[in-house]
């Protein structure tokens, strides 16, 4: 029984073209570039949008007058104050022990 026939010789041959013609296709209209990475602000301008907004944040809570608007404010120049002082009120280990050791047991005398 031969492998190719006229038949399915035929259908090969459909199935070949099209995928060339997809493929040039494809050359000619090439995907779009990726996009660049986005890069990292400045340090300094961002601290300085930072504080702006900090000093927004202060005018607002001279003028609050309702408890909530007050914990909700508060909250808001804590995260603000934390983009610029990330690691503040963080208590970090001292070198050497963490933990401190329990005395030495004194021995006693058998009664």
């Amino acid at each position: 029984m031969p492998l190719f026939t006229a038949e399915n010789a035929r259908v090969n041959a459909l199935k070949s073209a099209q995928v060339r013609r997809e493929r040039r296709e494809r050359l000619k209209n090439p995907p779009p570039p990726p996009l660049p990475v986005p890069q990292m602000p400045d340090e300094r301008a961002r601290n300085a949008r930072v504080m702006k907004q900090l000093d927004k944040v202060d005018e607002f809570l001279e003028q609050c007058k309702d408890g909530d608007e007050f914990v909700r404010l508060t909250a808001a120049k804590e995260r603000l104050w934390k983009l610029i002082f990330p690691l503040a009120g963080v208590l970090r280990p001292r070198s050497g022990k963490s933990r401190p050791e329990a005395p030495a047991p004194t021995p006693q005398k058998p009664v």
